[in-house]
């Protein structure tokens, strides 16, 4: 350990994904301050010291709600969190680096596929677009969407027209990825499970992708959208 540095007092009485993340001389954490409320913290590398936003967002005792954040390629801020089964909870920075203009934008694309969300994530392309995905529904009932953020219009489109896992009402799917491998492809891990309870998880799964558009099973066969 080269350097410690205190960012804020948070709550420990349950345990939720905090988000941490570092440009070149700045770092961001987006975490829930001792008073629930969702907190993002800045600085310079160079600097001792934080600045701080909090945002209108606070809480319970979900472990569901976790936070995560990522930048774009003209280094504004997005984070999305605390959401189990509940309204898209979303926020952009209008500056770039600045956690001081941040602000909630709703609906990202479609109202009626925001309304219950869970499982909010951030990744980027081969060619660096931000890419959120998140699942609608519960579990037993939910989709997984991908959206792709446009620079040029600065706002989210989808990224394929269908569901990338689609339980069709009978299940839905928890994955672990999509990762970029260094053989170049995406990949992405399953399970399907058809009730809440997690004893009826079954048929632990396989698919990738070199672009996160067209996916394929291990051996190279055509799988179409849904999974």
């Amino acid at each position: 350990i080269l350097e410690t540095v205190d960012v804020d007092s948070v709550v420990a009485d349950f345990p939720v994904g905090f988000s941490f993340l570092n440009t070149v001389d700045r770092q961001f954490v987006a975490y829930y301050n001792k008073e629930r409320s969702l907190t993002v913290a800045s600085r310079k590398i160079s600097d001792q010291y934080w600045t701080y936003q909090v945002l209108p967002s606070k809480v319970g005792w979900d472990s569901h709600n976790r936070i995560v954040m990522n930048i774009d390629a003209n280094n504004c801020l997005h984070l999305s969190g605390n959401m189990h089964n509940d309204t898209l909870v979303y926020f952009k920075t209008e500056r770039p680096f600045d956690i001081q203009s941040f602000k909630r934008i709703l609906p990202m694309v479609n109202l009626k596929d925001e309304l219950s969300c869970t499982y909010p994530s951030f990744i980027k392309n081969r060619q660096g677009a931000l890419i959120f995905t998140y699942r609608k529904g519960g579990s037993g009932n939910g989709i997984n969407l991908n959206n792709i953020y446009d620079e040029s219009t600065g706002s989210f489109r989808r990224l394929t027209d269908q569901p990338l896992f689609d339980g069709l009402g009978q299940m839905s799917a928890y994955a672990r990825g999509p990762r970029l491998g260094p053989d170049g492809f995406f990949h992405v891990i399953w399970f399907w499970r058809d009730t809440p309870s997690c004893e009826t998880n079954h048929d632990l799964s396989y698919a990738r992708s070199p672009d996160l558009v067209n996916w394929e099973t291990a051996d190279g066969g055509t799988i179409t959208l849904p999974i």
